[in-house]
């Protein structure tokens, strides 16, 4: 009985019946402090103040054993992209939508995880020059404004690593693939959409190593994140994971 499911403090116990001609009839009852495992909502100031305001909706049918963390798109809001989530309707899931850090210079405009825009508003082209780095640098920290939200997750709010899941589109899925293959913390899943998997800039010469399930998915009509950059990067992925990580 130590190897219970529950070994997080779970108390086991075993109530052995005698019904004479039905023999013996074994009833295990597993005894979980409901405190120890009760979800606390996600307050403001629990989490990354940078990745604010954020939306938490808990699980439809009142079971909460997933929690799906969702990463929206440039110039997008935790607002629009927690109506995704509901549309989703996955069960016993609930859902947190958390805002990009990255305030963008545009009036009535979202955000965005890493820089986008050159100073005069044109779109920073494809591919970046030799030795510029800004979008890496924007992309490690969000990544460590999205490591410190995990961390708040498990240490003050009471999930479990592996009931943490997160899901990022365009901008966002990048910050998604980053996490499975940075953070510290190894979840139950990863995925990221329409996304360009990582920067090219920020993956030359690394050695990564896979902490989370991974797929990404992206649509070949893509007009806004061509399917080509998705695939390079993949590329780049496989011949930087384990071959063991990329089956």
């Amino acid at each position: 009985l130590n190897d219970a499911p529950f070994h997080e403090c779970a108390r086991v116990a075993v109530r052995v019946l005698d019904r004479s001609a039905r023999g013996l009839l074994v009833k295990l009852t597993c005894l979980r402090s409901r405190t120890r495992y009760e979800r606390t909502c996600p307050l403001a100031k629990l989490l990354a103040p940078s990745l604010g305001p954020f939306v938490f909706e808990r699980s439809a049918d009142g079971v909460e054993s997933n929690l799906l963390v969702l990463l929206h798109g440039l110039g997008d809001t935790a607002a629009n992209f927690a109506a995704f989530g509901r549309r989703l309707k996955l069960p016993q899931t609930s859902v947190l939508s958390v805002t990009a850090p990255m305030r963008l210079p545009f009036e009535d405009m979202g955000s965005g995880w890493y820089l986008a825009f050159e100073q005069d508003g044109s779109l920073i082209s494809e591919p970046m020059k030799a030795g510029d780095q800004r979008r890496c640098e924007g992309l490690r920290c969000s990544s460590e404004a999205l490591s410190a939200l995990l961390r708040a997750l498990v240490q003050k709010c009471n999930w479990r690593e592996h009931e943490l899941f997160i899901l990022g589109f365009s901008q966002g899925g990048t910050v998604a693939v980053d996490a499975a293959t940075h953070a510290e913390i190894p979840l139950g899943g990863v995925v990221g959409v329409s996304c360009a998997c990582v920067l090219p800039e920020d993956m030359e010469g690394e050695h990564l190593v896979l902490q989370s399930p991974l797929i990404t998915l992206h649509g070949t009509c893509d007009d806004s994140v061509p399917i080509a950059l998705s695939r390079a990067t993949r590329l780049q992925l496989r011949e930087r994971l384990p071959p063991s990580a990329t089956k």
